[in-house]
C-alpha cells in the first residue's frame, strides 16, 4: 500500500458512497471510463478486488468494505482539518469510549472538568464493549476509554491504562423493603430478593464470589444489562441492589 494514489482512493470512496460509477462521475466531473480505469489501477496497486457485480449493481467486496471504512475516516476528516488550520473551528472534539458496565454518575464526575476547558471542547461519549472500544482507540477513532476493569493484554495494540480511583460497594434497598428484614447485615441478604447485573459484568462476578465466601444465597429476582433500569427496579422495591460507594449520595438523592 506504500504507493497508493490518494486520488484513486477518493474515486473509489465516491463510487462506494454513491453506489454507481455514473453517479460518482457526475459528482467528480469525470467520465465513467476515467473513474473505472482509476479504480482498476487502485486494485492493481493493492492486489485486491474492491467491487463485485450483483446484477447491474456494484457491491463492495470484503476487502473493499474494510478499505471504505478507512476512507470514511480519511475523507470525512479532510474538511474538518482544513477548518482547524484556518481557525474556523472553535471546538475540538474529545471522543471518549465508555465500557458497558461503567456507572454513568462516575463518568460524569470524571469528565465534568473537561466541559470547563478554555478553549471549549465538544464532548462525544460512545458506549460499547471493551474489545470494540480498544479497536477504535487503536484506529484513533477515540481519544480515551473509561472502564471499570483494566485493559486486557494485547501484543497487537499499543495502549496504556491508568487507575483513576477505587471504590467500595454499598447495598441499597427501598425503605418499605428493608423494613421487612430484622437480621443484621450481611445475614439479612440470605434469601432476600436481589437485583443483579448480567453475568458478563465484572461486578456480578465479584458479588457472586463474595456471596459464596459469606455463605449467602440471595433470591435473584432480576438481571439487568442497563444499570439505570436496575436502579429503577430497586427504587420500586423489587429487590436489593449494589452500586459503588463513590456514588452513594447521588443514588440516595436521585432514587429516594
Amino acid at each position: 500500500m506504500r504507493n497508493v494514489n490518494y486520488n484513486h482512493l477518493y474515486y473509489f470512496w465516491t463510487v462506494a458512497k454513491h453506489g454507481t460509477v455514473i453517479k460518482a462521475a457526475e459528482i467528480l466531473f469525470l467520465t465513467p471510463q476515467t473513474i473505472s480505469g482509476q479504480i482498476r489501477a487502485l486494485e492493481n496497486t493493492i492486489g485486491e478486488k474492491l467491487f463485485e457485480k450483483s446484477g447491474r449493481q456494484l457491491v463492495l467486496s470484503r476487502f473493499g468494505q474494510t478499505l471504505f471504512e478507512y476512507c470514511e475516516d480519511i475523507f470525512k476528516s479532510g474538511p474538518e482539518l482544513i477548518d482547524i488550520v484556518k481557525g474556523n473551528i472553535q471546538q475540538q472534539n474529545f471522543k471518549v469510549g465508555l465500557s458497558e458496565h461503567v456507572h454513568k454518575p462516575i463518568v460524569y464526575s470524571l469528565l465534568e472538568p473537561a466541559l470547563e476547558m478554555d478553549p471549549p471542547i465538544r464532548l462525544s461519549c460512545i458506549e460499547g464493549s471493551l474489545e470494540s472500544l480498544i479497536a477504535d482507540l487503536s484506529l484513533h477513532k477515540l481519544d480515551l476509554i473509561l472502564s471499570n476493569v483494566a485493559l486486557p493484554p494485547n501484543p497487537n495494540v499499543k495502549v496504556y491504562h491508568q487507575e483513576l480511583g477505587q471504590s467500595g460497594l454499598t447495598f441499597f434497598a427501598s425503605l418499605p423493603l428493608i423494613s421487612k428484614f430484622s437480621a443484621p447485615f450481611p445475614e439479612l441478604l440470605d434469601g432476600a430478593p436481589f437485583l443483579l447485573p448480567t453475568a458478563d459484568s465484572p461486578l456480578r462476578r465479584d458479588l457472586e464470589l463474595w456471596f459464596a465466601k459469606q455463605e449467602l444465597n440471595p433470591n435473584i429476582v432480576g438481571e439487568f444489562s442497563d444499570g439505570a433500569l436496575l436502579t429503577s427496579f430497586g427504587q420500586a422495591g423489587a429487590g436489593i441492589f449494589v452500586s459503588p460507594t463513590a456514588i452513594k449520595a447521588e443514588i440516595m438523592r436521585q432514587y429516594s
